[in-house]
């Protein structure tokens, strides 16, 4: 199962290195590969779902300490 995502991706990366071979500006496709690799990878969902989460805790902590600390 991994194998098969990993040469999936060889090859998206392969057929976008072809596209990009075509386009004039090459930014543009640097871009376009970063949010296609960024796309397909699961641990980037699950770190911003964590990450949101933290944040999320961090935010009703900070003003359960302040609600204790003013009253």
């Amino acid at each position: 199962m991994e194998k098969m995502r990993e040469m999936k991706k060889f090859e998206n990366r392969k057929i976008s290195r072809k596209v990009s071979k075509k386009n004039t500006s090459s930014s543009f496709s640097e871009y376009k590969d970063l949010i296609r690799d960024l796309s397909f990878s699961d641990n980037f969902q699950l770190k911003l779902a964590g990450y949101l989460l933290l944040g999320i805790i961090f935010i009703f902590t900070i003003i359960a300490v302040l609600k204790i600390y003013l009253e």
